[in-house]
């Protein structure tokens, strides 16, 4: 409809004797009129999030960022430090130390910033090895405004084994220590498997307790590249 209008305007001007002023006006209708009902439809970061029977058009916010697994051999077997989450994205779940990557800040920087700043531990560039990149959406509300954050990761593993690691963010996480990837994985399974006996269809990123999505993913990945 608005491009019918649009198209019916710019015909007007083209055939119409009209003055500046009402050229103006004209201007003045054709953008009102695709600002209000075209652009809306062009957006390109919409998704359409189905919660239940209900569908709702949120924005998009893309946020590049990192994640950090600081690794360790145990007594029984290799160890991660995780912590639980109680701001910002994946709200009590269960997650690597790790953020979002700061205007002009490169990546390696805002790996060994985010160690410092929820752990406590200095590391340096050459302590990052690479292991994979992955993605995760969670809604957030912010304002009274919800949109779907898609986070988008670098996952770097650290070798902690002479470091000691501590909860020195407390405003984001309620507890930190290190855990057992077999422990961590069944832990994530016991949750899940009490939130589908309890009937709740809360998404995997809403489940308090449980691996932060691409958390239990990342130990998956680590725990079968140790079994080869």
């Amino acid at each position: 409809l608005c491009i019918r209008i649009i198209i019916h305007i710019s015909s007007i001007i083209t055939v119409s004797p009209v003055s500046q002023l009402d050229l103006s006006v004209i201007l003045l209708i054709k953008c009102f009129f695709y600002r209000c009902f075209c652009k809306p439809i062009l957006l390109p970061y919409s998704h359409m999030v189905e919660e239940g029977h209900a569908k709702e058009q949120l924005p998009t916010v893309v946020v590049p960022a990192v994640q950090v697994v600081l690794t360790r051999e145990g007594e029984n077997g290799p160890e991660v430090f995780l912590g639980h989450r109680i701001a910002g994205g994946f709200l009590n779940q269960w997650s690597f130390t790790g953020g979002r990557i700061d205007d002009g800040e490169d990546i390696p920087t805002a790996a060994c910033r985010e160690v410092m700043e929820e752990t406590g531990v200095a590391i340096t560039e050459a302590d990052l090895h690479h292991l994979r990149d992955t993605s995760s959406s969670t809604i957030r509300e912010k304002h009274g405004k919800r949109s779907l954050y898609e986070y988008q990761f670098k996952v770097f593993t650290v070798d902690a084994t002479d470091l000691s690691p501590r909860n020195v963010s407390p405003s984001e996480h309620s507890e930190m220590k290190w855990m057992p990837i077999t422990d961590a994985l069944a832990m994530h399974d016991r949750v899940i498997a009490e939130e589908q006996s309890s009937g709740a269809a809360r998404s995997p990123d809403k489940i308090p307790g449980a691996l932060a999505p691409r958390t239990e993913e990342t130990l998956r990945f680590l725990s079968q590249r140790q079994d080869r």
